[in-house]
């Protein structure tokens, strides 16, 4: 698993992002191609010089680490803020492509996301949904 990334030259641009969810990327990786995916972080931890992610979409997850170059400060509060990350899938955490391994989204930066709907501040004050709403 990589832990960290060069980049060559920060000024090239990039081709425009293929929009997906995370089903799609479950069902059929698009293995090295830059996407743009939206969905609600469940966990956050860091590991070395990355954060690593679990974003969901209904019933499906995702993991996604962040590389944390240049350096960015995340959104105040991760857990059940829906966001919207623009990466490339890669295989199993690797850059190399192995039969049956989960894809992961890596992303550069906190630069290359966008907040939707920034977590409540106090959760716990939230009316209460019948439990078939919150899945």
């Amino acid at each position: 698993m990589a832990n960290q990334i060069t980049i060559l030259d920060e000024n090239i641009l990039l081709p425009e992002p293929k929009q997906t969810t995370i089903r799609e990327i479950l069902k059929d990786p698009p293995l090295f191609r830059l996407v743009e995916i939206p969905g609600v972080i469940r966990s956050s931890s860091l590991r070395q010089n990355r954060q690593e992610l679990v974003l969901r979409d209904r019933n499906d997850v995702l993991p996604v680490h962040i590389f944390r170059r240049p350096p960015t400060d995340p959104p105040a509060r991760l857990p059940d803020t829906k966001i919207r990350f623009t990466g490339v899938i890669v295989s199993g955490g690797s850059t190399t492509v192995g039969a049956g391994e989960p894809p992961l989204l890596i992303v550069r930066n906190w630069n290359d996301s966008k907040v939707i709907k920034l977590a409540p501040k106090y959760p716990f004050r939230r009316t209460l949904r019948p439990i078939q709403d919150v899945l």
